[in-house]
């Protein structure tokens, strides 16, 4: 009889789990789950260059700088429902609250039926004064 590497074992226990797993959930649970897999995935992809890299390229004290190192992964190609940058139909609504109250949401994040944002963008090392600046920057060239 021959004997299963460890891989093969942990791939085999995987399947069988996800397979298990598969038949007491939902089809609207699966679909879910599958989506948050996918965010994840794309969070994960688009977060590791900042996470490994040793230096940054713009001047993350001003808003240009902090959008193009921290926001752009989000707001340049729309994840998790964020308006895309320059996109004044998606701003509009925004724009309309205000600059501050747009601020107030980016530093407290937000979660509403068009989308998710965490605190801050997910990075707590900012200070309210950089997102603040980062939305500036975002709004301009959103109006």
């Amino acid at each position: 009889m021959r004997s299963l590497s460890t891989t093969q074992n942990a791939s085999l226990s995987l399947t069988c789990t996800s397979t298990y797993v598969s038949h007491y959930r939902s089809e609207a649970q699966q679909k879910k789950a599958f989506m948050m897999k996918k965010f994840f995935t794309l969070a994960l992809v688009l977060g590791l260059p900042f996470v490994f890299s040793s230096t940054v390229v713009a001047d993350n004290t001003q808003g240009q700088g902090i959008y193009m190192n921290f926001c752009a992964p989000c707001h340049a190609s729309g994840v998790a429902g964020a308006p895309k940058v320059g996109d004044k139909a998606a701003w509009q609504g925004r724009v309309n609250k205000g600059e501050a109250a747009m601020a107030a949401l980016a530093i407290k994040g937000f979660q509403g039926s068009s989308g998710f944002m965490p605190a801050k963008g997910g990075n707590s090392a900012l200070t309210d004064k950089e997102v603040t600046s980062a939305t500036t920057y975002m709004v301009e060239r959103s109006k």
